[in-house]
């Protein structure tokens, strides 16, 4: 047993970062979190002899202590005004504690991660184990998976990305790193290398590439018509053209040059120059 005062949160050794989960999520996980916490403390005050399963935490080299995994648990006592909180105590280096707070997680989490939460934590995980891409994993890249939670693909997809990573970590922001190994997040390094590579991006380069994706996005669009379909959305488009609101001119006008040039015989091999998936995910 431990007192719980002389246990200390460290955010590298929280796994659970809000900011790899997707906007949409974000009020989700903080409801999640604190119902987790709220059923923890309600047990423990509902019977002064509950003890929860111990926490783990870390000793580390300047004699301090940090919770690698438990801290819902963790809240929960100190909310139901415990004293102690039952913990196992691990003698090892704030490095080790950061993978070994990551490898709990995605193996033995009672609150899942989410699926940006998983792939993070693997990534981070896969970096460490193979020093950063230096050398190949021990395991199949299957059994890997199976470890994460993660499909194989993703594991040779995030294989794959280590090298360019590695020649180009001092290129990465602090924002786009994790606290507690430095390494760029994964959803940084998933799609396009420009995305977290600087904190500021010029306007202009943000602008050229806004259009780009757009552009992509519109191609897209277009190949699930036919002929006809887009013949017909080309006659939209012109009809809006007799609008006298001079934005909705503009905008016709803009959108008529577009579909000409995404229709036109003269192909779109500029396409084969972008980011084939902008936003996608492996």
């Amino acid at each position: 047993m431990l007192a719980v005062t002389s246990i200390k949160l460290r955010p590298e050794l929280q796994p659970r970062a809000k900011d790899c989960a997707a906007l949409r999520e974000r009020a989700r996980l903080e409801r999640d979190s604190a119902d987790h916490v709220a059923a923890f403390r309600q047990r423990l005050e509902n019977d002064s002899s509950q003890q929860l399963e111990p926490i783990i935490v870390a000793e580390l080299r300047d004699g301090s202590r940090a919770i690698v995994d438990g801290h819902h648990r963790w809240k929960g006592y100190e909310l139901a005004r415990r004293d102690t909180v039952p913990a196992k105590v691990l003698t090892v280096s704030i490095k080790d504690a950061v993978m070994v707070s990551k490898l709990v997680n995605l193996t033995g989490a009672k609150l899942r991660l989410t699926s940006e939460q998983q792939r993070e934590a693997a990534w981070q995980y896969l970096a460490a184990i193979t020093q950063r891409g230096l050398f190949g994993p021990e395991l199949s890249l299957r059994k890997l998976g199976s470890l994460l939670g993660v499909s194989y693909n993703t594991v040779r997809t995030m294989l794959g990305k280590m090298e360019y990573v590695r020649t180009d970590s001092a290129g990465w922001s602090p924002s786009a790193t994790d606290p507690g190994t430095g390494w760029p997040r994964w959803q940084h390094v998933k799609g396009n290398a420009w995305r977290s590579q600087l904190e500021e991006i010029p306007i202009d380069k943000r602008r050229q590439l806004k259009v780009e994706r757009c552009a992509v996005a519109m191609y897209r669009e277009l190949e699930k018509l036919d002929a006809e379909e887009q013949q017909m959305l080309a006659m939209m488009i012109r009809h809006q053209q007799n609008s006298t609101d001079p934005d909705e001119l503009r905008r016709a006008a803009a959108l008529d040059g577009i579909v000409d040039a995404l229709t036109d015989s003269g192909g779109t091999d500029w396409l084969d120059q972008s980011d084939s998936d902008p936003d996608g995910d492996f």
